[in-house]
């Protein structure tokens, strides 16, 4: 059985923001990693699924370029829990 590789230091937040995605709703979304290099995306789990802040450390951050943004009505995306 393979060894689980530990979890990479946490990335710099390079960029973020928010999405508008209409009816007031809007996405908070964050760039982590490296400019230019290879692009991971990160997809909220879904109602009730989360996120952990840990995801993009599974990323070694010298490499990737990572995007994620947070599900409509959760987290730092608004409006809250609509």
């Amino acid at each position: 059985m393979a060894e689980l590789h530990a979890l990479y230091p946490e990335p710099a937040i390079r960029a973020s923001g928010w999405l508008e995605v209409g009816a007031g709703h809007s996405l908070y979304w964050k760039r982590l990693g490296t400019a230019g290099g290879i692009p991971a995306l990160i997809l909220h789990g879904g109602p009730g699924g989360g996120h952990s802040a840990d995801e993009p450390r599974m990323f070694d951050p010298g490499r990737y370029d990572i995007l994620t943004f947070v599900q409509r009505g959760w987290g730092k995306s608004t409006p809250f829990a609509s």
